[in-house]
């Protein structure tokens, strides 16, 4: 970790006392901040108490498996976005598939190759956080639209409306939802309408230059 940036905090959530002990010794040694946990129901509890930068869950726990504490971290706050990597004896396309259809972003089979490990929850932490810019950016995006006044649309070669980014004012708002329906000339006055493909095929030209 470099000065000035955050500790990861990771959650290990795994039945075998001696892997929680190599797990914290190792993933400590990296640089993270790590909290262990002997069942998928504490795992859970910890989340719901503070969620972590990452968890790791055993699959086969007996109290509460990892698949089940995949999904209910998932309905807690953040823990749509949390990265969860799932842990298992198993490497089977079933057992994969049940950890991903539970929720998880990623898995690791054992043995734990534990200097892999460390790389690979930098790389998951990557990611999430690549996701989280996207959306922040988005949302941003969005924002700026909104505030707009004018309308903003995706057109097609047709003239059929795809999205409304910004609705003109005074437009209905099932009219603005349903653009798929929506034709641009329905937009304009009625003595507008027949010049509409004249001025569309420039427009048309310059996007296709670019």
């Amino acid at each position: 970790m470099s000065d000035g940036e955050l500790i990861v905090r990771v959650l290990v959530a795994d039945d075998d006392r001696l892997l929680r002990e190599i797990a914290g010794a190792t993933l400590e040694g990296a640089g993270f901040s790590v909290e262990t946990v002997p069942g998928g129901d504490a795992a859970v509890a910890a989340c719901a108490r503070r969620m972590p930068d990452v968890v790791l869950l055993d699959v086969e726990m007996p109290e509460g498996d990892g698949y089940q504490a995949c999904t209910n971290i998932r309905t807690l706050p953040r823990g749509c976005d949390v990265p969860i990597v799932m842990v298992t004896g198993l490497d089977d396309p079933k057992s994969i598939d049940f950890a991903y259809d539970a929720g998880a972003t990623d898995f690791v089979v054992k043995p734990i190759n534990w200097a892999l490990l460390v790389h690979r929850i930098r790389y998951v932490l990557r990611g999430a956080r690549t996701i989280e810019a996207l959306r922040l950016s988005e949302q941003k995006n969005s924002a700026l639209l909104r505030a707009v006044p004018d309308g903003i649309f995706l057109v097609s070669a047709a003239g059929t409306i795809s999205h409304c980014f910004s609705p003109i004012a005074g437009l209905p708002a099932a009219q603005a939802h349903a653009t798929d329906a929506l034709h641009l000339s329905e937009l304009l006055p009625r003595e507008a309408r027949p010049r509409s493909p004249a001025w569309r095929a420039p427009a048309l030209r310059a996007a296709a230059v670019r």
